[in-house]
């Protein structure tokens, strides 16, 4: 695993100790309240360029919260997400305006060859549509370069199944470059 990969995961390990260690109490003051503890469901990475990153099949949660980078592109592309194999018309986003009936989610909304990091919150119920909220960073790779932020809401219109894999792939041959990850997190 390169360190790149090691440290992050040593940052995610320290926030969620962090969150599991955090209580509230309830509107009456008595009962306590306790942070959630979130469970590492599927990691995925690339040791060498390739045109999409995918999970393995996890057992899924019905909250997930996913992050995504990629760390650099072979030329411009938007970086679409799908859940569960399925490409056929069942996504909705919206960014600036609606997008309906969509095979996919480009989480950049915009042909692009920056590096992206995207954290994607998932409510994941089995019998209703699956809706998330999602804010995807652009960067130039350099220092002296420009970023921006890209916010948005979507809807996965699958109400038969939990989401248990995730898919970043570009939109023809352009490849991620070598170090690009998925994380998926989830409880119940």
């Amino acid at each position: 695993m390169d360190t790149q990969l090691q440290e992050l995961i040593s940052r995610l390990d320290e926030h969620i100790e962090n969150y599991q260690k955090h209580t509230h109490t309830g509107a009456d003051n008595t009962q306590q309240i306790t942070g959630q503890a979130w469970n590492v469901l599927a990691q995925a990475s690339l040791s060498s360029a390739a045109t999409s990153i995918t999970t393995h099949v996890f057992t899924p949660k019905k909250v997930l919260r996913i992050e995504i980078y990629i760390n650099g592109k072979s030329s411009s592309t938007p970086e679409n997400l799908t859940f569960n194999g399925d490409v056929g018309n069942n996504y909705f986003y919206h960014v600036t305006g609606d997008n309906t009936s969509t095979t996919s989610v480009p989480l950049s909304n915009t042909n692009n060859s920056n590096d992206i990091h995207s954290i994607v919150n998932v409510v994941n119920l089995q019998t209703n549509n699956k809706q998330f909220n999602y804010t995807t960073s652009l960067q130039s790779g350099s220092i002296a370069g420009s970023g921006s932020v890209v916010s948005g809401v979507g809807v996965y219109g699958n109400i038969t199944d939990q989401i248990n894999k995730v898919k970043v792939a570009s939109s023809t041959t352009e490849t991620f470059a070598a170090g690009s990850f998925i994380n998926v997190l989830g409880h119940d």
